[in-house]
């Protein structure tokens, strides 16, 4: 099973490619060996100056790498060469000047953000009011718990880490997140998304008492990255099958 690899560089000494592997070395410790075939992602975090050919041996064999300050700000990221593009793609080109297939982007999307409000438990009644309604709920109960801090921070990281994920998810689709074109449909997925991210957020802060970290945030966004990746694979064939029927 593939597993997205965290580096935090706060103590890192070195990396290199012994390949098949990456070899990461702290500080005081002996180098641990992470064979390139089991890794489908890299995110590091922390002051990074180092690792330049591993990345990019990486990303030519379709492993993205993405690179977060210390406070869980996507700073770049080293993506795979632009493929062919897929229909999609161009569907998202044309909406500005469509109206048909426009009012099935608003459509698709409608059902989406009702689909993952219902996921939270909240089945009825608009769901953009729903989602704040969510949202609110869950600041009230990390007010109650004097972690409200954390959960913010928390919550920034899941964001974060869900925007490197979902740009390495658009690839399979032929789509580069940072095209103009495709704008629309990152905000409006991580927006939809959004409320799942942020219970994660909260659910993570009460299992631990200790600060938040990016290798805290990491390992649990991994617990929900497959869960993640089904959604945003549904929603994107979702929206391929409707925008061909009215094509």
């Amino acid at each position: 099973m593939k597993k997205a690899l965290h580096i935090d560089t706060t103590n890192l000494e070195s990396i290199s490619l012994d390949v098949p592997s990456i070899v990461v070395k702290i500080k005081g410790q002996s180098g641990l060996r992470f064979p390139v075939v089991r890794v489908n992602r890299i995110t590091l975090s922390g002051p990074w100056d180092a690792g330049l050919e591993v990345f990019t041996y990486c990303a030519e064999r379709n492993i993205p790498v993405h690179i977060f300050d210390g406070r869980g700000r996507l700073r770049c990221q080293i993506l795979p060469k632009e493929r062919v593009p897929e229909p999609l793609f161009f569907y998202l080109e044309q909406l500005p000047y469509h109206e048909v297939l426009n009012a099935v982007y608003e459509e698709w999307l409608l059902n989406q953000k009702r689909s993952v409000m219902a996921e939270a438990g909240a089945e009825s009644g608009d769901p953009d009011f729903r989602a704040m309604q969510f949202s609110e709920s869950l600041h009230f109960m990390a007010g109650k718990a004097n972690r409200k801090n954390e959960f913010n921070e928390m919550s920034d990281w899941m964001l974060a880490m869900f925007a490197s994920h979902f740009s390495q998810l658009l690839l399979a689709f032929s789509i580069d997140c940072c095209r103009p074109e495709t704008q629309r449909l990152v905000a409006d997925v991580t927006a939809a998304l959004t409320p799942i991210l942020k219970a994660k957020a909260l659910e993570a802060i009460h299992n631990n008492n200790h600060s938040v970290t990016a290798m805290l945030a990491s390992r649990e966004y991994h617990s929900i990255s497959e869960r993640i990746e089904f959604l945003v694979n549904r929603m994107l064939n979702q929206l391929i099958w409707r925008m061909d029927a009215n094509a």
